[in-house]
């Protein structure tokens, strides 16, 4: 019995990795019930799948009860056992995360790495706990906690291998890389994601990692890589809103945007806004705020660009509503630079609001960038917005009906006034003074 149980595991295993994930839960429910009590190792590898399954359909109520019942039966008194308990507590905390309680999860995960230390197991699946505080710590703009967690998680992660805690490590390493303007150190860890989800083979897993390589690039300033997944990806801005792959529209509306604003194309910037209220509902409806914040934050943005500031500052009320309980700060700061534009006359109305205080803090952090002495002309606006979608400059020419030579000085004029040397290094330039 144990083996077909372990068989029905492996193929609900694949089964969830595919995206099937009605054929896993009947699978793992299945091998469930076909395993004795005393094999308490393998049903508890199978209850870990239900969660995640549960977890990648959105039903987090089911996922949060099966966890709370596997902490309370695991045995503790051996290595495995240890082991167990941590992995479970790494989904907890993921789970307390994406329901906005950040203080709650990290209580949780500390815990967990207490718990280890007293043990004296070597447990080295607690690196995924460190991955997920480490998240958290940049969720909360701790950017050295962060590190440090960090740290602690690739420790762990880089010594076994392990790509549960190497897909979480990366993730937050390229963000805190992003946050510092470490340019070529981003782009390396987006080579070292590549590898482990092309590793994986299977396309749903694929075709997010492509997503969160094209929202890495679009942070970067490469807005054309990002327009090239968008377009050639195959999805579109009315498809239905799988919860497993709700990241992938998220990261589509995101690039899109960036485009419409250098276009200011209004029929794009409306589907759009449809989209972000499609997933904000999405988040709410089930219990997500993490994802509930990012959505309302493109309609604020959205809203913004269509000229609707009091219904943009309406939203953007609400998502700093939401994340004031959880301190989140960092998704702000991630979001656009545009932002601190409706931030700071909310800011002006409610001068005792710490949390406000800190997340336009957190816009300050960064480098701050010089005003342009010499403004661009309306021509060369022009030209740093095609260059940004990623045209050439013979595209260019053709586009604007002007010589050659005309476009390399439109160019030249430019690179001079945003002290810059390359089309990269202006679009980013021309993104932070808000110019595209």
């Amino acid at each position: 019995a144990e083996v077909d149980a372990e068989r029905k595991l492996l193929q609900a295993i694949f089964a969830r990795n595919e995206g099937r994930m009605d054929v896993a839960l009947d699978l793992l429910h299945a091998a469930h019930q076909e395993l004795r009590p005393d094999q308490w190792l393998t049903k508890s590898i199978a209850d870990l799948q239900i969660v995640v399954a549960h977890l990648e359909n959105g039903e987090l109520a089911q996922s949060g009860a099966l966890l709370s019942e596997m902490k309370r039966c695991v045995k503790r008194n051996s290595q495995a056992g240890m082991t167990m308990m941590v992995q479970t507590t790494a989904f907890e905390c993921m789970l307390s995360s994406l329901q906005g309680d950040l203080s709650g999860a990290k209580r949780i995960g500390r815990e967990a790495v207490a718990m280890v230390q007293e043990s004296g197991h070597i447990v080295p699946i607690v690196g995924q706990v460190h991955a997920v505080l480490a998240g958290i710590a940049y969720l909360q703009n701790d950017l050295d906690e962060a590190q440090a967690e960090l740290d602690r998680a690739l420790h762990w992660g880089e010594r076994t291998g392990i790509t549960d805690i190497l897909f979480n490590a990366y993730d937050t390493q390229i963000k805190l890389h992003c946050a510092r303007e470490e340019r070529k150190q981003a782009l390396a860890g987006l080579q070292r994601v590549r590898t482990l989800y092309e590793g994986t083979g299977f396309a749903d897993i694929i075709s997010v990692g492509r997503a969160e390589e094209a929202a890495v690039h679009l942070r970067l300033g490469n807005l054309a890589q990002a327009m090239r997944w968008a377009d050639e990806a195959g999805h579109d801005l009315s498809d239905p809103l799988p919860p497993r792959s709700q990241s992938i529209y998220h990261i589509l509306a995101s690039v899109y945007l960036a485009a419409a604003r250098i276009k200011r194309d209004s029929s794009r910037l409306e589907r759009i806004l449809e989209l972000a209220e499609r997933l904000t509902e999405q988040g709410e409806q089930l219990g997500q705020v993490l994802p509930q914040i990012s959505a309302l934050l493109l309609q604020v943005q959205a809203l913004a660009l269509l000229g609707k500031e009091n219904q943009a500052g309406s939203r953007l009320t609400q998502a700093l509503t939401l994340a004031e309980p959880g301190k989140i700060i960092r998704i702000f700061a991630d979001s656009s630079p545009a932002l601190l534009d409706l931030l700071r006359p909310l800011a002006a109305a409610q001068p005792g609001n710490a949390f406000l205080a800190a997340v336009i803090q957190a816009f300050e952090q960064e480098e701050p960038v010089t005003p342009l002495v010499d403004p661009l002309t309306e021509r060369e606006l022009e030209v740093l917005g095609l260059i940004a979608t990623g045209l050439s400059n013979k595209q260019i020419e053709a586009c604007l009906v002007v010589s050659h030579n005309t476009v390399r000085t439109h160019i030249k004029n430019l690179y001079g006034k945003l002290a810059v040397s390359s089309r990269t290094q202006a679009v980013r330039k021309g993104q932070d003074l808000g110019l595209i």
